[in-house]
């Protein structure tokens, strides 16, 4: 009697012993598998933040690692729709300047004057376009100018004067245009602001989520 017991005390112990062990072992794996998942949210913030400092359009899948942050989904949001459209708005203003200066450079002056920028898009050669991406883009930037002049493939013909004006047009080109009857520059200063916030607002986010690691 006193040996059966002994064996149920012993058995006992060794149950206990065992939960004793499991609530270790789940206490340690848990908080990592926490700190695993805010690591990779920090990861996917840094690569949303990296799109914004590119101009790029943050996809929506992106958007499950925003948490429950209404203010910083709604931002993004409107950046991805003012990227767009500001860049549209400027590939054809753009397509003003890399013409002439494709023409500057290959003496083609009377060759496509009889091209509709519209209907004959595509008939022009590829270097224009290619010259009227790379204005667009740096028009989403405040330092468009320096951008441009910077850049390797415009560097030369800004170099030389080419597109109008003595090259003056990269200082000048965020001035042009409208959209809805409003001066794409407003548009554009509200577009900085926006992506300044962004920037912040992620900075924040990612800092509260640190501080719970």
């Amino acid at each position: 009697m006193k040996h059966n017991y002994i064996s149920v005390s012993i058995l006992s112990g060794l149950i206990i012993l065992v939960f004793i062990c499991n609530c270790l072992f789940l206490a340690n794996i848990y908080p990592k598998r926490d700190d695993q998942k805010i690591a990779y949210t920090l990861q996917k913030l840094d690569e949303i933040n990296d799109k914004i400092i590119a101009r790029e359009v943050v996809e929506d899948s992106y958007f499950y690692y925003l948490g429950n942050d209404k203010s910083l989904l709604d931002d993004i949001k409107n950046y991805n729709k003012s990227t767009g459209l500001l860049t549209a708005d400027f590939t054809v203003i753009a397509f003003n300047v890399a013409k002439p200066m494709y023409q500057d450079m290959t003496n083609t002056a009377n060759k496509y004057e009889s091209y509709d920028r519209f209907k004959d898009y595509l008939n022009f050669p590829p270097e224009v376009r290619e010259y009227q991406e790379i204005i667009a883009h740096a028009c989403l930037y405040r330092n468009c100018a320096d951008l441009l002049f910077a850049n390797p493939k415009m560097s030369y013909f800004l170099g030389r004067g080419l597109g109008g004006s003595l090259a003056m047009w990269p200082s000048t080109i965020q001035n042009e245009g409208e959209s809805f009857g409003k001066p794409l520059r407003a548009d554009l200063a509200e577009y900085f602001d926006l992506v300044d916030g962004l920037i912040v607002k992620i900075q924040n986010y990612r800092e509260t989520l640190i501080s719970q690691k």
